[in-house]
């Protein structure tokens, strides 16, 4: 238990804050070490309550030295003063960012002893949601004093949080500070506050259990100096003993936000109290039944969890201690002294006044005993009635089992009860198979104790299968291709027919117990067959058939699997495709495909004692034209085309048959169309392409019993199939798209060869009937449905400066607008409607963004960067753009809601080469505004970049040693310099935050022969600051923009600087001596190749995952040695080393540390 998880707490809800009693710190550390933390015989710092209050840590408890050394065991500490109040209340900071569930708490145990005194204190916990309110003054008390949910620290900025927080009622001190006894000693290091549950607000409402009941609190004995025990068992049936609100007994344990530790004063006055642990112990097994009725009285029976550290009694008798060889066998090898500093638990359960009870535990996931032939069970009988019966059942559910009896015969010895999975008897005698008890899916042992008529105890320990069984499969694969070059005859020109034939056939089976690299164990048998043909018609009309059967077996709940290989499978498929290619352009070519599939699907099981047989088909018909042309001098031009239209058929047929269930039949028909254009037309001077697709799929039957299905709709339709893209009335949309862009600009023009692109893309899913309750049915809509919608234009304008500066061998501007629009839950009329005519669909979209995206005459590309000088255009387009729910008569449609976007983006670049120089720059300018949703403010970021690169190559600006000039009969030579800078700037408009990211670096590479190396050095410099981009000045800022200030999260200055430096080099290499080497038995292909890199980042921030990263140091070194063994065999030996330190942002302390190695080889068989 650690000090610092522990602050001062809220007093019950009818004591008032001057009942508060004063709690002491007491400094158990070196004041120059505070890391090392000291136990009694040390003599600690009193520390004044005025400066901090307690509790404090001490190096104590209660556990044996011999078994655990003091030093390393932590108590906490409760120096009491009940002089000036009767009351002392601490309370846990945070459990964790959620609350916790406790639903399953069996008991408390907590160890706790006075260091000396007199009187008695009574000591009681609360858990559950505490009042925040510490202090009573209704203000939420916090370090964090800009809410940033941080604890900053900047020493640059001379800003510290560490300091705690005043608390003042009744008696002032700070909570949260350090002792101040030296300068490493100042704050705890944690952010203390008093949010408990971090919602960040001071809740002061209360809904807790008290421990160990509302009346019966724990009495200390101050004049009792030994370790004290007490396990508080939590009697679920009578809630009302421990809260005022017993109806919510189960949601408190539930929802666990927070501990509250209460001493209440009973004739004391001074003293400590040392706390060694509170366990709230939840266990895997729970009391299932007492009497044949389902009862968890703790009265009657108790589990508890008992161990060789905490249970005289059970360290003792223990099963690692007195069955070491069965431990130490299940366990791993282990010396005595291991064993006995090794903690070693049981589940001790005791009953009394009882006739029968029983015990369960329900395993995380299912156990698979198949290929077992015992299970076993270790009992300690300590003490039981003669007549008692134990009774085991190994459950795949409540009701199918294994049920096995076992009669006592010994008591304290451990015995083990072996329970035969081939239902024979053992020392336990098997008695039924009830139900369809799986072996496969065990999810829970019960053990019962009946024909009891006192009380007993026993132990129970550890639980496993033994006597594995060998499984024994195969597999096979079949494989064979015939080729046939000749043609099978001839025209009379002598043009082949039917040439190039080809003939393959595959066979794979494996049966479900086989698994082997690249084949997993999945409990399934596998059949699959494939018969290719493929051949060429003419010379240039190709065709292929082929025909696939497959067929699988498993159990139908196998979760190993797919759900749609569960059971019996049956795929059968047959594709077929032709292409015809002729020679002569004035024919286009033609793409005919055509694939069918059947499939079938048996599924058999058993659950909850009732059978079910579920049978499923699908039947798919696919088909797909394409057809592609290029034609020349039409029109002066040359024009070319191409075009596809996929159009699938499927049916699904699921039936379902159960004992107690009717029979469900449901039938569906579904069909898909696609159709694309594609249109390219080219002048001399002028290019024109236009393109058009579109998609949809729609149900056309739907029909049946099984209501789950498809819950998308909710009645029954009929009509078949249909004319692709022509639909009748009683179609049900699934998805469809409709998508379009075109394209025409200049070109071949010496100096500028402008372009234009237009997109536009509506896509609809998640069809979905409304219920005949909606009252948006009255208005004329029968469905909803989330639509995507994208418009952009685009502007490319290169510009050939090569014909007024030969050395630019590149430069253009680009520009791009778009917007995207995401709908959810859009009301529809229905498919009886035109889709331009739909009163919330396209046209609307269309109506409000087509003439802002596309019209860069009356919007031109820096209209949405202009207003109020703060870019205001962009984020009020998107404040105010459908930015409200759709209505009908003045009724909102409440379940709707949109995400919206708008995005500009202009850059430049050019490419310049100034021999020995190639130099680059791009810049640009971006702005992205976006909206989350309805009725609520968007946020903008508004960014400028700029990238630069210098190369130089050196070999040309030197002429000396290294860099003297490249001959045939010499080793060739290259040296390149390359100096980059990067400067990022980020407006974040809506937050009031200013961004630069600046990044140079510098380096050079040098390569002699078949050897090289490379060296890089950069650096990276951020800064972040508060810029009032919207005023704070109500006399300033407009009143336009008071939306988006009231929805800004920080609105104070800050600063924050971060620094990083990247190194690294590599160098590479061939070794001749490993290449003579194998000469002298073998001729490899290459010489080997050694590469050594080293790479160094100091104070990396990594701001793509974390608001606030903690600043990481890496070291890697890593070699690699290629060896070419022969053309298609290579393989590399690997090697590498890492060093990573994580530093603290505030201190730029060390506070982890990883040390990483590899080996490894890579193999590469090119075949």
């Amino acid at each position: 238990m650690s000090e610092k998880d522990w602050v001062l707490g809220s007093l019950p809800g009818s004591v008032s804050q001057n009942q508060r009693a004063r709690i002491y710190y007491k400094f158990y550390r070196d004041i120059n070490n505070p890391e090392t933390l000291y136990g009694l015989n040390f003599t600690p710092i009193d520390v004044p309550y005025s400066k901090k209050p307690g509790p404090y840590n001490v190096a104590t408890g209660h556990i044996a030295p011999s078994i655990q050394s003091e030093q390393s065991q932590r108590s906490l500490g409760l120096n009491f003063d009940f002089s000036s109040g009767d009351y002392i209340s601490i309370v846990t900071r945070t459990l964790s960012q959620k609350p916790s569930d406790l639903s399953n708490l069996e008991y408390i145990e907590i160890w706790y002893k006075s260091t000396g005194g007199t009187g008695t204190v009574n000591m009681y916990l609360d858990i559950g949601s505490i009042n925040e309110d510490s202090d009573g003054d209704g203000i939420l008390d916090t370090e964090d004093s800009n809410r940033n949910g941080f604890l900053d620290y900047d020493t640059n900025r001379n800003i510290s949080e560490d300091t705690g927080y005043t608390f003042d009622n009744p008696f002032t001190t700070v909570v949260g500070s350090g002792p101040g006894l030296s300068s490493t000693t100042i704050g705890d290091g944690v952010l203390n506050t008093e949010d408990l549950n971090d919602n960040g607000m001071l809740d002061t409402g209360e809904q807790y259990i008290r421990i160990p009941g509302l009346t019966n609190p724990i009495a200390v004995d101050c004049a009792n100096t030994t370790w004290q025990k007490v396990r508080i068992y939590i009697n679920k049936n009578n809630p009302a003993l421990y809260t005022s609100s017993p109806d919510a007994f189960e949601d408190i344990l539930k929802k666990i936000y927070a501990i509250r530790l209460i001493l209440h004063n009973n004739s004391a006055t001074t003293g400590t109290i040392l706390i060694d642990t509170i366990r709230f112990v939840t266990m895997h097994w729970q009391v299932d039944s007492i009497d044949g009725i389902s009862d968890t009285d703790t009265d009657k029976v108790k589990l508890t969890l008992i161990d060789s550290f905490n249970d005289s009694e059970y360290a003792q008798e223990s099963f690692a201690r007195t069955k070491s060889d069965v431990y130490t066998s299940l366990y791993g090898d282990k010396s005595k002294k291991e064993l006995s500093q090794t903690m070693e638990s049981a589940l001790n359960v005791t009953y009394s006044s009882i006739t029968s009870a029983t015990i369960k535990r329900k395993f995380y996931k299912p156990m698979d005993l198949r290929f077992y032939r015992n299970v076993h069970c270790w009992i300690n009988i300590r003490n039981y009635t003669s007549g008692d019966t134990l009774i085991f059942r190994l459950h795949s559910s409540d009701n199918d089992y294994l049920e096995y009896s076992y009669n006592p015969q010994f008591m304290q010895t451990w015995e083990d009860i072996v329970l035969s999975l081939q239902c024979n008897n053992t020392n336990a005698q098997f008695i039924k198979k009830e139900g369809n008890p799986d072996l496969k899916r065990i999810i829970a042992i019960t053990v019962s104790v009946q024909n009891t008529i006192t009380s007993g105890q026993f132990w129970l320990d550890d639980i496993y299968a033994s006597d594995p069984m060998t499984l024994e499969d195969t597999a096979h694969w079949y494989e064979g291709t015939i080729k046939i070059t000749k043609p099978v005859a001839r025209t009379q020109a002598g043009t082949p027919v039917l040439s190039d034939i080809t003939l393959s056939y595959l066979k794979k089976q494996h049966g479900n117990n086989f698994y082997t690299i690249g084949q997993p164990y999945n409990d399934i048998s596998e059949d699959y067959n494939q018969a290719t043909v493929t051949c060429q018609v003419l010379p240039y009309w190709h065709t292929s058939l082929d025909f696939i059967q497959e067929e699988s077996q498993t159990d139908s709940l196998n979760e190993q699997v797919t759900a749609t290989r569960r059971g019996i499978t049956s795929i059968k498929q047959f594709h077929f495709a032709s292409t015809l290619s002729p020679p002569d352009t004035a024919i286009p070519k033609l793409d005919v495909l055509y694939n069918y599939e059947n499939f079938t699907n048996k599924q058999a099981y058993y659950q909850d004692v009732n059978s079910f047989d579920n049978d499923t088909s699908k039947i798919t018909h696919q088909a797909t034209v394409g057809m592609q042309q290029s034609l020349h001098d039409v029109l002066g031009g040359d024009l070319s085309y191409r075009l596809l239209l996929d159009t699938s058929f499927k049916e699904d047929i699921f039936k379902e048959n159960s004992q107690s269930v009717a029979t469900g039949l449901n039938t569906q028909k579904k069909q898909r169309e696609s159709c694309s254009i594609n249109i390219n037309y080219q002048w001399t001077h002028f290019f024109i392409s236009p393109n058009i697709q579109l998609l949809s799929e729609e149900f056309t039957t739907y029909s049946g019993t099984v209501t789950d299905i498809n819950p998308a709709l909710s009645q029954e339709i009929g009509s078949g199939y249909h004319i692709p893209f022509l639909y009748g009335d009683s179609i049900r949309f699934i998805e469809r798209l409709k998508k379009s862009s075109l394209s025409f600009g200049l070109k071949n023009y010496k100096l500028i060869n402008p372009s234009i692109t237009y997109e536009f893309s509506y896509f609809e899913n998640q069809f979905k009937d409304l219920q005949p309750y909606d009252t948006w049915m009255t208005f004329g809509f029968n469905r909803t449905r989330s639509t995507q919608g994208f418009l952009s234009s685009t502007i490319a304008i290169p510009i050939n400066l090569q014909i007024i500066f030969p050395s630019i061998k590149s430069c253009s501007f680009n520009y791009t607008r778009a917007s995207t629009l995401n709908e959810i839950n859009v009301p529809y009329e229905g498919e009886s409607i035109n889709f331009y005519e739909e009163k919330f669909g396209v046209s609307r979209y269309l109506n409000q963004c087509a003439n802002p995206i596309y019209n860069i005459f009356h919007y031109p590309p820096w209209h949405f960067f202009k207003g109020r000088s703060n870019y205001a255009q962009g984020r009020d387009f998107v404040s105010h753009t459908l930015s409200s729910q759709p209505e009908v008569n003045g009724a909102p449609f409440s379940d709707y809601n949109n995400y919206f976007r708008l995005l500009d983006n202009a850059s430049f670049s050019i490419n310049w080469e100034l021999s020995p120089f190639v130099l680059f720059v791009n810049g640009s300018i971006h702005s992205v505004s976006d909206r989350n949703g309805v009725n609520t403010a968007s946020q903008q970021v508004v960014s400028y970049t700029l990238v630069s690169s210098l190369s130089c190559d050196l070999m040309k600006l030197f002429s000396f040693g290294f860099f003297r000039p490249n001959r045939p009969d010499l080793p060739y030579h290259s040296a390149t310099a390359l100096l980059e800078y990067q400067w990022n700037r980020y407006l974040r408009i809506t937050s009031n935050i200013l961004q630069d990211e600046y990044t140079p670096s510098i380096g050079a590479t040098f390569k002699w022969d078949r050897s090289s190396i490379a060296a890089k050095f950069g650096i990276s410099y951020r800064t972040q600051k508060w810029h009032e981009f919207i005023p704070l000045d109500n006399n300033e800022r407009s009143a336009k923009d008071d939306i988006y200030f009231y929805n800004m999260m920080v609105q104070s200055p800050f600063t924050n600087i971060d620094k990083g430096y990247t190194f690294s080099t590599i160098y590479e290499t061939d070794v001749p001596f490993i290449y003579d080497f194998f000469s002298t038995w073998y001729t490899l292909t290459a010489l080997p190749i050694f590469r050594l890199e080293y790479l160094m980042t100091l104070n990396r921030y990594n701001y793509t995952y974390y608001t606030s990263p903690e600043p990481y140091d890496l070291y890697s070194v890593s070699s690699s040695l290629t060896i070419n063994v022969h053309k298609n065999v290579q393989g590399t030996c690997i090697a590498r080393g890492i060093l990573e330190r994580y530093r603290n942002r505030e201190t730029n302390d060390i506070n982890r540390e990883i040390i990483s190695y590899e080996l490894g080889f890579q193999f590469s068989l090119l075949f």
